[in-house]
């Protein structure tokens, strides 16, 4: 359903603070983190393989998800009885694995040495170096009055970017869809005044950032990119419009803070595939899983076993979750570059529930003495890869410890455009933006998505 397509150069990229700042490569290996994946003559059947199991309601599939994930763990313990049971992450949905952290170099061997006779491979995990937010502004403080609205493009009456009542949202709307947005990111500050969690969405929460289990915490974003990415989505205002608030592309929708990022923006492959299988597991049908992060292969790498193993894993899981009607949306990339070359964004895929997302930004045009839309220069291209483009330059939005901040970045455009899903599945079209000629001559329309 989705083909990959051959990538250069590894990084995370959340926006990137300059374009032209030296990639960081991820060539090292996470330390300590291994996986354990079972092979077809294992004879153990992932979930989504095993005729009739979706079909079972949330009760029922619980049972077996957990019967299964528990007999997984025990043959992880028959084997290493010492592994603590919260360094034991199972996933069984997809395909049977295990994301094993702080192994000795013992345990390592020890599970060498069962690889054959009980039909897993152990991989070690590899490390995905992230990138400082590409334009942000200093941190506003909430409880200031709104001064400079134009350089910062905020609407004080409405208190919303005003990118974000460009494309229709940023107004209150009711009922509140009982769908949920997945956001695989930093984290998300629970405790900013414009972000409320429901419970059920706080129990849906998962931090797969630390190998320390005792501190994880999904709501303690220490870099920043969820907050604002989340702010986006579904903030809705608490203060007066004397002072800052925000006010999302739909107002208190229904977020899952899944984390993956560290303060430093670093991650790993298993941890993006734990976030991927905690989402096959627990969202529903026309939920959104937002992506807004992305990397890339370079030569060196692209033709290692392990690196492909990887990517068809990482393929397969995204497919998994497309099949089930749940919404993907994935950032095109900063790199002014095909977006073939991003991953997960730069997969070609015929769902229509898959949606890459590029950024346009405003240019004022002295010819014409209009504010006209073009795109962005940071942002990657490519048709039929990209399927929409939308507001991604000085976006209006939260930031961690009660403040906000104005941001650029593709990572921002697919935040909007999860915003626009969570209204309904049929929206609407703004128009279209032009890059200009390809090396080939092609110049086809990006159209821009709007709330209906």
């Amino acid at each position: 359903m989705r083909n990959l397509i051959l990538i250069s150069v590894l990084f995370l990229g959340f926006s990137c603070q300059d374009e032209k700042d030296a990639l960081v490569e991820s060539k090292t290996l996470e330390e300590n983190s291994y996986e354990i994946v079972f092979n077809e003559d294992s004879g153990i059947t992932p979930l989504a393989d095993r005729q009739g199991i979706l079909d079972l309601d949330s009760v029922e599939f619980e049972k077996v998800l957990t019967s299964l994930e528990d007999s997984i763990r025990q043959i992880i313990i028959d084997i290493e009885p010492n592994i603590p049971q919260d360094d034991i992450y199972v996933r069984v949905y997809d395909e049977i694995s295990v994301h094993l952290q702080n192994l000795t170099d013992r345990q390592v061997k020890s599970f060498q040495s069962e690889a054959s006779a009980q039909n897993f491979e152990v991989e070690v995990d590899i490390n995905l170096q992230g990138r400082r937010p590409m334009m942000q502004s200093a941190l506003i403080p909430q409880g200031r009055r709104p001064m400079m609205q134009d350089q910062m493009r905020y609407d004080a009456t409405a208190q919303t970017s005003i990118f974000i009542e460009e494309i229709g949202g940023g107004q209150d709307v009711t009922p509140i869809p009982t769908t949920r947005v997945w956001i695989i990111d930093s984290g998300i500050d629970s405790s900013h005044q414009d972000i409320r969690f429901r419970q059920r969405d706080i129990n849906l929460s998962r931090d797969f950032s630390r190998k320390d289990t005792t501190k994880q915490n999904p709501f303690l974003d220490k870099h920043g990119h969820g907050t604002q990415i989340a702010g986006i989505i579904g903030a809705k205002s608490s203060s007066s419009t004397d002072n800052y608030g925000m006010n999302g592309v739909f107002p208190r929708a229904r977020m899952v803070s899944v984390k993956i990022f560290n303060g430093r923006g670093n991650s790993s492959f298993a941890k993006l595939f734990n976030a991927l299988e905690h989402v096959s597991n627990k969202a529903k049908p026309g939920d959104i899983a937002n992506l807004s992060l992305g990397f890339s292969i370079d030569d060196s790498m692209a033709n290692q076993s392990s690196v492909q193993r990887k990517l068809a894993r990482l393929e397969r899981k995204i497919n998994r979750i497309l099949n089930r009607n749940i919404h993907v949306v994935m950032s095109a990339g900063n790199d002014a570059d095909l977006s073939t070359r991003n991953l997960p964004g730069g997969l070609i895929s015929s769902s229509t529930f898959a949606h890459t997302i590029a950024s346009y930004g405003h240019y004022y045009n002295p010819t014409s003495g209009q504010n006209e839309r073009l795109f962005s220069f940071f942002s990657n291209y490519n048709i039929p890869t990209i399927d929409y483009i939308e507001p991604g330059e000085y976006i209006f939005t939260t930031a961690p410890k009660s403040s906000y901040a104005v941001v650029s970045g593709t990572s921002f455009s697919a935040a909007i455009f999860s915003g626009i899903l969570y209204h309904g599945s049929s929206f609407d079209t703004l128009g279209t933006v032009l890059r200009g000629p390809d090396a080939s001559g092609n110049n086809p329309p990006y159209p821009i998505a709007k709330v209906r």
